[in-house]
């Protein structure tokens, strides 16, 4: 019995290491490796995206700490994005390096869901976490669109996370000469609501 006791109690920790949620930094919980926080931070002002990494946040008023590296110990990033502006951001452009490691959108099955974060209805990939998923991925998976299920109002923030490190982002909200017009807005909400659609099929079959 003691023996079954012990191999529970392993088991148990073991899977708390292996996820890593716990509280961490700026608001955000800490997942596999990035049990201090997320990797990387956007930060939006309002009229760009400013892309930093911790240590070197604490000039938007955020807690500073060592760098962790990927969530999952390889490649993967775990991207924070926080609104510090009085208008909503509803998606975000994206590029990633050519040439070497990974593409950032070539999803290949070890999102942030994979070490405990929820997910979304809308997002298929693991990678969206609570409000997150992706349009608009090149061929190549190197540039894509992240979306923002309702936006990201000012003063909050969301997460998600990518395959790889970012070379670029460009805000596409309510702001700039880039914001979706009418058509494509709307093809972005129809998209999410037949993935809905698809998603209650499958649970009802």
């Amino acid at each position: 019995m003691k023996t079954l006791c012990k191999a529970t109690m392993a088991a148990v920790l073991g899977l708390a290491v292996v996820t890593s949620a716990k509280a961490a930094n700026n608001g955000f919980t800490g997942y596999g490796y990035d049990s201090s926080g997320p990797e990387i931070y956007l930060i939006y002002n309002g009229t760009s995206i400013n892309v930093a990494t911790s240590p070197n946040i604490t000039g938007y008023g955020l807690t500073s700490y060592a760098d962790q590296g990927p969530y999952e110990g390889s490649d993967d990033t775990y991207i924070a994005v926080i609104n510090q502006s009085t208008k909503t951001l509803n998606s975000i452009n994206l590029s990633g390096p050519s040439g070497t490691g990974n593409a950032i959108f070539a999803f290949d099955g070890d999102g942030i869901q994979t070490y405990g974060s929820p997910g979304n209805a809308v997002d298929t990939t693991g990678y969206g976490g609570p409000t997150s998923w992706f349009s608009n991925i090149s061929a190549d998976n190197l540039n894509g669109t992240v979306n923002f299920i309702g936006g990201i109002a000012p003063g909050t923030q969301s997460y998600f996370s990518l395959e790889d490190m970012l070379t670029g982002a460009a805000g596409n909200g309510t702001f700039t000469g880039t914001v979706p017009d009418a058509g494509s807005t709307m093809a972005m909400l129809s998209a999410g609501l037949i993935g809905l659609g698809i998603l209650r099929r499958r649970i009802q079959g």
